[in-house]
């Protein structure tokens, strides 16, 4: 730059007699165009506005690029604009902008527009009081427009929302006897001089509550601060789980069983009235289904006896050595049926009348030994009872005439018994021996070979042929003869017995009296699914 206009004051020097180069190195739209930008594009125009300068003092009109809805449009220097780090737009201004209905005054907002009280600010128009003022004016809440409590006075600049519904000033639309469930909580009678519509739910004020649950109970009142029952959701001490506090209501007492099982002469120091249904302190127990026997006493928690899997008598469930008070033995049929001779290794008296050991049993009216579990034997819905008994009374025709062949040939047999190596559910019609040879005697009624209405459906049918089929394979394996009758006179059956227990058998085998009904029993490849390889040999008349 020329050194001739250094010490040349913006006063003293016309713009003509500045050369041109330093004029274009210095205008406004090259070295700040976020500035040039703002000058208001319609009324300046009697002004060349691309010569304008940064350093020019002259007063131009401007528009702010805050809020340009049109109103905000003002007049000032470019050398002001360019030193002031703040907005110059009079409506924008911190300190008493001018209002303005689209931006910034109270019009401009939806919510504060709303909640204007025009019957109560008379003379005032919205639209020319701006936000950052601070005159105070009045409001009405829209939530509770019809609630005389929900007004308010306060400036615009200092305005946060109703006092009411910000919980900073209480009235009876919003205070805690609005939330649901204190009303009832609340006592009136324990809380004489208290108005509890004056009260916020975020109160510190201590009150006294009384338990919904026990409403009757004189020991359910408990102190507690509005805003941890109302907010927090605290509630009756005596009621919350794990709590020191017991009253007579909560005992465990209260449940009928442990009321019964609970033995003051054994716990002397104990008042069982004060021990809630959740406490884990041990305590002795008498067994009330065998209070005379003094083995039946233990020692457990109140805890375990009233929860999901509250525990009884460990004697009874199985848990502890049995007795001989909940021994099978007490069972008057059963203790006449065992026989100790056949069950040389057991004490009967220290097995229960629920355990699943298997054990020998002799019939009292018919002298038929048979292996059956304790627990099916003393079932209180359905005890079994003797199988050879129970056949004959069920059995079919056949099956009598099958019966009374044996009886007549003086053979000892078992009626309805299962095999060790096969399905315990899965029962032989007869079991004999007859000239030192293990025989069984099945007797196959109509259903045995044609579908009826024994069966569901074609598959029921011959699911159960197939279960004959296997019978056979198993007793084969056993080394047993078997002999399947399906003739319906007594002569046939009598014949065909005759010719088949005095046959000179050389291997177990199968005997059938009509080769066409029995086809169906001899086929081999329905038993592929046997580990056991074995050929089963059949014999017929």
């Amino acid at each position: 730059m020329d050194n001739s206009f250094a010490n040349l004051t913006i006063s003293s020097v016309s713009v003509n007699n500045i050369p041109e180069e330093i004029i274009t190195s210095n205008l406004l739209k090259d070295k700040r165009p976020d500035i040039f930008i703002q000058i208001h594009p319609t009324k300046n125009v009697c002004l060349n506005i691309d010569k304008l300068t940064c350093g020019s003092s002259k007063i131009i009109w401007w528009l702010c690029p805050i809020n340009p809805c049109g109103c905000h449009e003002y007049q000032t220097s470019i050398k002001r604009i360019l030193i002031k780090k703040n907005s110059l737009c009079p409506y924008c201004t911190i300190h008493q902008p001018i209002p303005c209905e689209h931006s910034n005054s109270i019009f401009s907002d939806e919510i504060w527009i709303k909640e204007f009280a025009y019957d109560l600010n008379i003379g005032l128009d919205p639209k020319k009081i701006a936000k950052g003022s601070n005159d105070k004016i009045w409001w009405r809440c829209t939530k509770h427009n019809t609630c005389e409590m929900h007004i308010w006075e306060a400036a615009p600049n200092s305005r946060n929302g109703c006092p009411w519904c910000t919980n900073k000033k209480v009235c009876k639309c919003n205070s805690m006897m609005t939330v649901e469930g204190i009303p009832e909580l609340f006592c009136q009678e324990l809380n004489s001089d208290i108005d509890p519509y004056a009260i916020s739910i975020s109160s510190h004020k201590q009150l006294t509550w009384k338990c919904l649950d026990h409403k009757t109970c004189k020991e359910h009142i408990w102190e507690g601060y509005v805003s941890n029952v109302v907010g927090k959701g605290s509630r009756c001490p005596w009621c919350k789980g794990g709590s020191s506090k017991t009253c007579k209501c909560m005992s465990f007492m209260n449940i009928p069983k442990l009321f019964e099982e609970f033995d003051q002469t054994l716990n002397p120091d104990l008042d069982p009235w004060k021990i809630s249904k959740g406490n884990n302190i041990d305590i002795w127990w008498r067994c009330s289904e065998h209070k005379t026997c003094n083995k039946h006493i233990w020692k457990g928690r109140v805890s375990r006896r009233t929860g999901p899997q509250s525990c009884g008598c460990p004697f009874c469930n199985g848990s502890h050595q049995k007795c001989d008070c909940i021994s099978f033995m007490q069972n008057e049929l059963l203790a006449k049926e065992f026989i100790q001779e056949l069950n040389p290794d057991i004490d009967p008296w220290k097995i229960s009348y629920g355990s699943d050991k298997v054990i020998n049993w002799k019939c009292i009216d018919c002298s038929t030994i048979w292996k059956d579990n304790i627990y099916h034997r003393n079932s209180p819905s359905d005890p079994r009872t003797c199988p050879n008994c129970n056949n004959m009374r069920s059995e079919s025709k056949g099956a009598n005439l099958c019966r009374q062949y044996l009886d007549n040939n003086n053979i000892n047999y078992q009626c309805e018994t299962a095999l060790d190596n096969y399905i315990t559910n899965r029962r032989f019609d007869f079991k004999f021996i007859y000239n030192n040879r293990n025989f069984i005697l099945e007797y196959d009624g109509e259903q045995h070979f044609n579908q009826c209405t024994w069966h569901k459906d074609e598959e029921d049918f011959l699911s159960k042929q197939e279960i004959d089929r296997i019978k056979n394979y198993f007793a084969i394996l056993s080394g047993y003869i078997v002999i399947r009758i399906s003739k319906k006179e007594y002569n046939s059956i009598v014949k065909y017995l005759d010719y088949f227990i005095n046959y000179n058998f050389e291997e177990p085998l199968v005997c059938i009296d009509d080769t066409v009904k029995y086809e169906y029993i001899m086929l081999k490849n329905q038993l592929q699914n046997y580990s056991e390889d074995i050929e089963i040999k059949y014999l017929s008349m």
